[in-house]
């Protein structure tokens, strides 16, 4: 789904917007390559309605959050209920320290209804 991205030090990046496509969302992430031991990436989900002005300032308002830190690894981020709005995105935090870096990437993103009895 995305190209691989690496991620150093203490940077904070966010993934473009995407709009919820069911009721409830598994994103597959895979850490491609790991710099130094310690070095990890924290993912937050974040979710809003399209007629909000803005993003949620809280950290990872779906209160759902994965670590991406060894090399080979496939990562979920597991989003169930009802929490997602119309447009979801991805925050993407690096360790903080010296040459900590990890290059990863999104593999694929599963969409699934709630099943309603």
């Amino acid at each position: 789904m995305y190209p691989g991205t690496t991620l150093s030090d203490d940077l904070t990046i966010y993934s473009s917007s995407f709009p919820r496509e069911a009721d409830n969302l598994i994103a597959v992430f895979q850490v491609m390559d790991v710099g130094a031991t310690g070095s990890s990436v924290t993912v937050k989900a974040y979710t809003k309605n399209s007629a909000d002005a803005s993003w949620p300032a809280a950290a990872g308002n779906v209160g759902t959050t994965a670590t991406l830190n060894t090399a080979g690894d496939l990562v979920t981020l597991d989003i169930t209920g009802a929490v997602l709005k119309e447009e979801v995105r991805f925050r993407f935090e690096g360790a903080s320290g010296t040459s900590k870096w990890i290059h990863f990437r999104l593999v694929e993103m599963v969409w699934y209804d709630t099943a309603k009895v």
